[in-house]
């Protein structure tokens, strides 16, 4: 005997505003992986140090405000921090601390 089940939905098409808001969060995405890879390399914690060495970079090639470029820096730090401080394993920030050897 054959069951067959059909799924009705809604389709619709994201209005301006949505797709710029999605279009931003995956730049912002993006942008958290670009940090993430640059503490790894540089080994540091330091906001002032990643900023010097990040900032005019970061904000021309993504064309993001500077507030979304500040505030990517802070939360990769303090993700890494974070990660740090409860030993956490598994993602790839954990993965990136522990590869590191952050103390």
């Amino acid at each position: 005997m054959l069951v067959v089940k059909t799924v009705k939905l809604k389709l619709f098409k994201p209005t301006v505003v949505k797709q710029r808001l999605l279009s931003l969060l995956k730049e912002n995405h993006r942008l958290l992986g670009d940090y993430a890879s640059l503490i790894e390399e540089q080994g540091t914690l330091n906001k002032s140090v990643l900023h010097k060495l990040s900032y005019n970079r970061f904000r021309s090639s993504f064309q993001l405000p500077s507030g979304v470029v500040q505030t990517a820096r802070d939360k990769a730090v303090e993700a890494f921090k974070g990660y740090r401080a409860k030993g956490v394993l598994g993602g790839r920030l954990a993965g990136l601390v522990l590869a590191t050897g952050f103390q």
